[in-house]
């Protein structure tokens, strides 16, 4: 609405030198035509015999009211042109906001990468469609209006709001960091993630925007080559010390 009205301000300011010539002349001739009535209500109050006075200020008041009624018809038609030109405008603006948004959403759903966006009260305004699924949701839709508490376990919600708080109040801003999810499922899910400030175009953090990718299959490999060389090293460490033992016994027999 403030759109709107801030659009047509300026329309109205951008008019013609025509129109607003036809305005100021509108309004002239309706302050005249007032004029006469008010001189015509004090002639004939104080001089009700002069029949003279009374038929010129009523020619004159016609004459007025007359051109006034022609110059503001006109004014109002000219108006009227250019506030159509206005709202042509703004349906083609929101035609083209509208084809970028859906094209931002088509693009966003098909990068591998989970994207989610939240305001300064930590509330979902969006995301992606992979984000979406992870929390259980069937569409980006689904999520407008949630916070964490209303997608995750109270322990999980409180850690993501701790790191959405420190990004907000520019403490910080978390690149590649990784940490555990579980899903509504329960399965777990590892992910890579970054959290910065969402701002304004005046520069203005008004929220924070979230990326993550899932690293499962990348941890869980890295965890179980891990948990194997553990294994290697104990058994490297158990076949070394049964050498030495044999070793030990071996010098013993032969002295």
């Amino acid at each position: 609405e403030r759109q709107i009205l801030a659009s047509v301000g300026e329309e109205l300011y951008d008019l013609p030198a025509g129109v607003k010539v036809s305005l100021f002349i509108t309004f002239l001739l309706v302050l005249a035509h007032r004029l006469v009535d008010i001189g015509d209500e004090i002639i004939w109050r104080e001089q009700p015999l002069l029949p003279w006075a009374y038929e010129t200020s009523r020619t004159l008041r016609m004459c007025f009211r007359n051109a006034a009624y022609g110059m503001f018809f006109a004014s109002t038609l000219f108006a009227i042109r250019s506030l159509r030109r206005v709202i042509r405008q703004l349906e083609k603006n929101r035609e083209h906001a509208a084809s970028t948004s859906r094209m931002l959403q088509a693009v966003l759903d098909t990068i591998p990468v989970r994207a989610f966006w939240k305001n300064r009260d930590l509330r979902y305004l969006g995301g992606n469609l992979l984000f979406a699924l992870d929390a259980g949701k069937l569409a980006p839709e689904d999520l407008v209006g949630l916070n964490d508490y209303d997608l995750v376990s109270a322990e999980e919600a409180r850690r993501y709001r701790s790191d959405d708080l420190a990004v907000i109040k520019g403490e910080e801003v978390k690149r590649n960091y990784e940490q555990e999810h579980r899903r509504p499922d329960g399965s777990i899910l590892w992910q890579r993630a970054s959290k910065i400030p969402l701002r304004d175009a005046h520069g203005e953090i008004v929220g924070v925007l979230g990326m993550y990718e899932d690293i499962t299959a990348e941890k869980l490999s890295r965890i179980e080559l891990t948990r194997y060389q553990e294994q290697l090293e104990e058994l490297v460490h158990e076949r070394s010390t049964a050498l030495r033992r044999s070793e030990e016994r071996y010098a013993r027999a032969a002295s």
